[in-house]
């Protein structure tokens, strides 16, 4: 089943993508009187692959033992992804063959699955082997594969993935430790582990801190209690972006579940070099298996503080969020009072104005006949103009009781005109209401019938129905029903 899908990886160009330059090779000799060891960096080509691994080849140095061979393939396209695979498939080919590797390890690559295991060698009985593939990250994102020689006590590793100076940290912590560390083939992965849960410490920390702010400006800080007033509280919340807020929130949850996620991962990590050592010191006498068993009892107790911090920080997130919601509603429940003052003012002045008019109107009708009546005697068609003895003619009498009549008549049309239009309301609505009325009756009386002890007038004089003409059980004792 590897084979087939091997191949099929094999014949897929995307897959690949071919360093046309030279990788990267790092090799540390030394022997158990040394202090450090001796580091050989030099840059190799996809035609030595073949060679470098057999035995014989640059095995000393200085008449030291080889201890850790790596080579470091970095990726030629994506920043944040491993693949596609910095070489080609010939060469990938004689990798696999050449350390008897497993296909689920260049297919772990491609395919971005998150894998530990560990793996024997069936033509090689003495070989041994770790497959460690992250989880997606900006920092510290690799693929490696480590395989131990006992019969040779050498360390052959291939890491992908790491960056150029995520690399030189590498070599310069391998380059601290002594060859009889170096000689314990799970130390390299204890370094990349290290690393990592060291990146991942801080970005923790620095989302909590980001989280923290985040508290202060809403005034929720559990751990923080300012003194300030209510109406400075008020304006503090006012003033927070909650889109901006939101958008980080929602980020920092993300964040939250991608750290989970690598917690996860870096602890089965741990368990599957537990295991590897253990089975390259069965007895736990050598120092360097005792030492490797500390460190990776301190990468759990680091994993489940890292972890405590997640939960904290997911149920904090949770909680903002929550409070974002709050303080949209408020805000918007506020926008809605000012909006109905506003509207209760406009109405205010829409009434004033209405008034004023129907004053005007009301002052204009009053005057509107007199003028009209001097207009017209005034006209050449009358002479009503006084004798040269008066001062004023003796046909303003006449005057006065044309003028009288004609602003009583306009007035009694006016005050008819009014009464009409509000009749035809007070009908309409009545109309209106006993439309609804005899929904609700028919209502009672097809799905519980008339309640008992009442009569049908009583019953619905329970009805609610306001209107301008009182409530219903007076329009219905009025009417005689």
């Amino acid at each position: 089943m590897d084979e087939v899908i091997l191949s099929d990886l094999l014949a897929t160009p995307k897959f690949f993508a071919p360093n046309n330059t030279s990788h990267r090779v790092i090799e540390l000799y030394g022997d158990a009187n040394a202090k450090t060891p001796v580091v050989q960096d030099f840059n190799t080509t996809e035609k030595t692959f073949a060679t470098l691994w057999r035995p014989g080849e640059r095995r000393t140095a200085n008449h030291q033992p080889l201890l850790v061979r790596l080579l470091v393939c970095n990726p030629r396209i994506l920043d944040q992804d491993i693949w596609p695979l910095p070489m080609t498939p010939e060469a990938l080919t004689v990798l696999l063959d050449e350390l008897e590797i497993p296909a689920i390890f260049p297919r772990a690559i491609c395919h971005h699955i998150p894998i530990s295991t560990s793996f024997d060698c069936p033509r090689n009985p003495s070989r041994s082997g770790i497959i460690l593939r992250t989880n997606l990250s900006h920092t510290w994102q690799y693929a490696a594969v480590v395989i131990y020689d006992a019969s040779q006590n050498v360390t052959n590793a291939v890491l992908l993935g790491l960056k150029p100076p995520e690399v030189d940290e590498i070599l310069e912590s391998l380059s601290k430790l002594s060859p009889s560390d170096l000689a314990c083939p799970v130390t390299l992965p204890c370094i990349l582990i290290d690393k990592c849960l060291d990146s991942v410490v801080k970005d923790v920390e620095t989302r909590r801190r980001n989280l923290t702010q985040i508290c202060q400006q809403l005034s929720s800080d559990g751990f923080h209690h300012p003194e300030i007033s209510d109406d400075q509280l008020q304006w503090e919340r006012d003033v927070v972006d909650l889109d901006r807020a939101m958008k980080i929130l929602t980020g920092m949850s993300d964040v939250c579940a991608g750290i989970s996620a690598v917690c996860m991962m870096q602890y089965s990590f741990v368990e599957v070099l537990a295991g590897f050592l253990k089975g390259w010191d069965p007895e736990g006498l050598r120092p360097q298996s005792r030492r490797m068993e500390t460190v990776l009892g301190t990468f759990r107790h680091f994993l489940r503080g890292i972890e405590s911090k997640i939960i904290y920080s997911k149920t904090s997130v949770q909680g903002q969020i929550q409070t974002i919601y709050t303080l949209i509603s408020q805000r918007e429940s506020r926008s809605q009072v000012e909006l109905a003052k506003i509207s209760r003012r406009l109405a205010e002045l829409t009434q004033s104005d209405s008034t004023h008019m129907r004053v005007i109107a009301g002052v204009t009708l009053v005057f509107l006949p007199a003028t009209f009546m001097a207009t017209f005697f005034s006209t050449t068609f009358f002479d009503f103009r006084p004798s040269e003895k008066d001062y004023v003619s003796k046909w303003i009498w006449l005057y006065c009781l044309l003028t009288i009549c004609l602003t009583v008549a306009i007035l009694g049309l006016w005050w008819y005109a009014l009464r009409s239009v509000r009749r035809k309301t007070q009908v309409a609505l009545r109309r209106r209401s006993e439309l609804k009325e005899k929904t609700l009756r028919s209502d009672v009386d097809f799905s519980s019938g008339t309640p008992t002890g009442l009569s049908v007038a009583a019953s619905r004089s329970h009805v609610p129905r306001p209107y301008l003409s009182g409530s219903e059980a007076e329009v219905f004792q009025k009417r005689g029903t």
